[in-house]
Order: structure tokens, then C-alpha cells, then sequence
């Protein structure tokens, strides 16, 4: 169902699915591993992948196979991550047996050829301060997973672990557990450096040290944690923690939200971040999964692939993620620019009957109206990627962009300001009976200048599709990143119930069909 050519990366091996990541950057080639299994199974290896540039990958195949008989990783596994020490590297990565969590560890000389280090595990959850015992609950393990470490400026090794605590309620108690060694083969468990009222699950815990404050990324899904008046129905995605000290606490913000969906809804996951490659005071290079919704029904088939990279800046000590320049453009660079001119563009015939009047005043610009409902003006030839950037100015009630909009199929997605209600809207679109219809997916407020008709400051939205993913970014902030219904499709602009002009726009694409 879904084509391999639209994803940045996945198992060469197509039996083989994708989930959690973690990469390292060795001198510039980026070494990205990550959790393979076979679709509605549990993960059995961990995958190696190579790359220059963070978008063309080549897969080496798997490194690290589950272990057998009475070995500690005889379960399936779980996520891991790599560091350097010494003249070895270190692989810390769990696996689960019976009701426990484990954490072990692997050593290589060449981050190629990986030789498990024992038998046995290096480290399970202390019964002092995590949850062992999940009997009498709905619970199914006792987690002890998702590594990540750390070196202080004395030299010691800090380690950071998804757990519980023994007292914590099944959408709370969500742990992130601690312990420090001074050479990553003993280790002494502390006390949580976080314990949280919100969460069951804090996973994929991410830390780093940014301008005097250390940082933790962790994800959450909407199945593990508390409903909330910003999260009506559970949070979904990737948020973050704060802390003046490597060893914490740990404090959630009041806006924690890095990347996720109010309405529940799981597009982005496993979010994790390295230091930027040229200049690491600039910020981090974030990468993290898209997930495909239609594996959630069923989480031990959860679907995913690599998503484009992000850069995460820092504005007022709050982390945003933009998209790198360099990455932009090697995407773009493997695109065509677009002359609006040239351009086959009709009003859909399903548009409001009166509104029919979209013209191009120039080659950056373009102007429309609907004197009720929806018109919409569409390109009629099919792309698979696209770049569209442009500032819209309505005043109407919503304006945006349709994509990857297939006639065949009657479906695509639509991107739309709502000015009624001020949000910034990603909606499934098709057409009825009697019209357009979008239905939300997911929203985000929008910027308070664009929050009026006419907008009282500029707002540039810009688009990137690449085949099932759309990235939506305002003012070069990533707003949503998400998995869309179809692949390809055609592109166009809509308003409702008023006029819009979108200056400055630029359009770039690859074809998937002839025009």
C-alpha cells in the first residue's frame, strides 16, 4: 500500500517495518539504527542505515538479532542508543522477558560489526522507586526502556530510562528513571529525576545540555495519558521537560508541546535530536517517525517511516523546530520551479457557482473568491512531492491550499486558515452531493497577526509533501507533521465565503503523471 520511493527511509527488506530510531554522527556520516519487525509482530533486530546528509540512506541490514535460550534479549527488543568511550563504541538497547524490561548492551569497534557484551543484563529496575510488579493491573510489563546517556563536565555517565513508579495510577506515574557510572559498565539507580501526574508512559527520553539548561524530550500517546482542557482527549507526540542540573528535576512547562495533535491523534513519535554538525550553539538537527494511522488499532503493528530532519532552535529558552537550510535544499534541488502562468489551472466545477473569477495578476500571485461555500482552483496534473510557499491575505472565512487531491479516489487533504475560529486547520477533503467538504484532523491556533481578516502582519505558510507526508510550517515554524490518505495528487488554492490573494507564491514539483 504505501510506496517505498515516497518515504526517506525504510528496511531495504520490504517485509520489514521501521519503528524507534537513534542516530550518531561519526565525523559526517550518520550511522541511524533502529528497532525492524515483521508487520504485526514484535521487533526481533535492530537495523543499520548510512548517510552523508541525513536524506539518502543506504541500508547496511541488521546489526543486532534477538537473542536466544536463556539469553537476557531472548525477548523482543526495545530502543537503544549509541555512545562513544574510550576507543569503543556502546550500544545501550533493552528487550523485554516475561513481565520485565531489560538493559543491555553491545560494544563495537567500527559502529559496523556489534558483539553483545553478555548474557546477562546490565541493569533492571530497582523495586526502592520503580515499578517490578505489575500484577492486578491491566499492565502488561514493567518498563525499563529507551536509553539515553549523558556525560557531565566531571566525566560521569548519566543514564535516562522510560519507567514507572510503583504508585502511580495507570494514566500517571509515567517515570523518567536515573542512574550514573563512571565507565558504562557499572551503574548505580537513583530515585527519578521526573515523576508525572499526566502521563503512563514518559518514552524515547531525550536530554541534552542547550544555553545553561539541560532539556528532556520525551513522546506520549493519547492511550497513556490524562485528559486535560489543552488536551481534551489525551496528549499525543513529542513534549519536553526542563531542568537547571543534568540530575534534575525535571519540570514540565505550562506549553510543553514540541510537536503532537490536540485532538489525539498519533502522527509523529520517538522524537530524539544530535547536536548541530557545523555549529552546535546554533541548535539541535531533530529527526524522529511519521506513524501511519491506520496501524494504530493495533499498537504491535504501529508503521512508520524516518521523517525529514528538523533544526530545533531556541527562542525565550523554548525549543521550536525549522527546517535546515542544507536540507531544503537537497530536496529542492531534485524538484522543477513552477510558473504560475503555465500552469493548467481550472475552477472546479463543484466550486460555488458565483466564484468563478481566479486570475494571476502576476507570476506571484493569485486571486479568488466565493460569495458563499467553497471555490476551488486546481492544477490538473498529479505530483508526488511538492513545495509550495506563499502568504495568504483573506477576507473570507478560511482560505489554503489543496493537495495530493485524487479524482479518482475522491479524497485528499486540505490546508486551511480558519479565520472564524482562528486555527490553523489540517483537513480531509472531498466533494459531496453539493460541495466541498473538509473534515479536521488536526489544529494549532494561529499566529495572533493572522488571526483577523485582513491579517494585521504577514504570515509566509509554507508546504512540504513528500508522497504520504506533509510538513506545514508558519513563518518557518514547523506547526504539524503528518501522514496524509493518499500518495499523489493535484494541488490548488480555496476560499470560503469571501476573497483571497496569495502573493509571494512559489511552487516547486515532481510529477507523477503527465499532464
Amino acid at each position: 500500500m504505501y510506496g517505498r520511493s515516497f518515504m526517506l527511509f525504510t528496511p531495504s527488506d520490504t517485509r520489514r517495518i521501521l519503528w524507534d530510531s537513534w542516530l550518531y554522527n561519526d565525523n559526517g556520516t550518520y550511522h541511524l539504527f533502529h528497532l525492524t519487525k515483521y508487520s504485526g509482530r514484535r521487533s526481533d533486530a535492530i537495523n543499520h542505515a548510512v548517510s552523508s546528509d541525513l536524506l539518502n540512506w543506504k541500508d547496511l541490514g541488521p546489526v543486532i538479532r534477538m537473542g536466544t535460550g536463556r539469553q537476557w534479549d531472548a525477548g523482543f527488543l526495545l530502543t537503544g542508543t549509541v555512545i562513544r568511550f574510550r576507543d569503543s563504541y556502546y550500544m545501550f538497547y533493552g528487550a523485554r522477558r516475561g513481565h520485565l524490561q531489560l538493559l543491555g548492551l553491545a560494544v563495537s569497534p567500527d559502529l559496523n560489526r556489534w558483539e553483545k557484551y553478555s548474557e546477562e543484563p546490565l541493569l533492571a529496575p530497582d523495586p526502592r522507586w520503580y515499578e517490578t510488579d505489575v500484577g492486578g493491573t491491566p499492565l502488561h510489563h514493567a518498563a525499563w526502556r529507551d536509553p539515553c546517556i549523558q556525560r557531565d563536565s566531571q566525566g560521569t555517565f548519566h543514564l535516562f530510562l522510560c519507567a514507572r513508579v510503583s504508585e502511580g495510577g495507570l494514566n500517571g506515574g509515567g517515570a523518567i528513571a536515573h542512574a550514573v557510572s563512571d565507565n558504562l559498565l557499572d551503574w548505580e539507580i537513583g530515585p527519578p529525576v521526573h515523576v508525572s501526574g499526566n502521563y503512563g508512559f514518559l518514552e524515547v527520553p531525550d536530554v541534552f545540555f542547550f544555553h545553561d539548561r539541560w532539556y528532556l524530550l520525551f513522546s506520549c500517546g493519547e492511550w497513556h495519558s490524562c485528559r486535560s482542557r489543552e488536551w481534551p482527549r489525551g496528549a499525543s507526540g513529542i513534549r519536553y521537560l526542563v531542568s537547571e542540573g543534568i540530575d534534575g528535576p525535571y519540570i514540565e512547562p505550562e506549553n510543553s508541546l514540541l510537536l503532537g495533535s490536540p485532538s489525539g491523534s498519533l502522527h509523529n513519535y520517538a522524537g530524539r535530536s544530535i547536536a548541530c554538525p557545523s555549529n552546535a550553539s546554533e541548535g539541535r538537527i531533530f529527526y524522529y517517525n511519521n506513524v501511519f494511522p491506520n496501524t494504530l488499532k493495533n499498537r504491535g503493528s504501529f508503521r512508520g517511516s524516518w521523517a525529514m530532519p528538523k533544526k530545533m532552535i531556541f527562542r525565550n529558552e523554548k525549543p521550536e523546530l525549522v527546517l535546515p537550510k542544507a536540507l531544503s535544499s537537497l530536496f529542492l534541488k531534485d524538484l522543477y520551479s513552477m510558473d504560475l502562468n503555465s500552469r493548467n489551472f481550472t475552477c472546479h466545477p463543484q466550486s460555488d457557482r458565483n466564484s468563478r473569477n481566479w486570475k494571476h495578476p502576476d507570476t506571484e500571485t493569485v486571486e479568488g473568491s466565493a460569495d458563499r461555500g467553497f471555490s476551488v482552483y486546481l492544477d490538473l496534473c498529479d505530483y508526488d512531492r511538492l513545495y509550495i510557499s506563499s502568504q495568504p491575505e483573506g477576507a473570507c472565512r478560511s482560505c489554503g491550499f489543496l493537495v495530493h487531491y485524487s479524482t479518482e479516489d475522491n479524497e485528499g487533504t486540505a490546508v486551511m486558515m480558519d479565520y472564524e475560529k482562528s486555527l490553523l486547520r489540517i483537513c480531509g477533503c472531498s466533494i459531496g452531493e453539493i460541495g466541498w467538504i473538509f473534515v479536521p484532523v488536526t489544529e494549532v491556533p494561529l499566529p495572533p497577526g493572522m488571526r483577523k481578516t485582513p491579517a494585521t502582519e504577514d504570515c509566509l505558510i509554507t508546504l512540504v509533501l513528500m508522497g504520504f507526508f506533509l510538513d506545514v510550517y508558519c513563518n518557518g515554524t514547523l506547526t504539524d507533521s503528518l501522514h496524509m490518505s493518499v500518495n499523489h495528487g493535484k494541488w490548488g488554492f480555496f476560499a470560503e465565503s469571501g476573497s483571497v490573494s496569495f502573493r509571494k507564491v512559489r511552487i516547486n514539483g515532481s510529477r507523477s503523471s503527465a499532464p
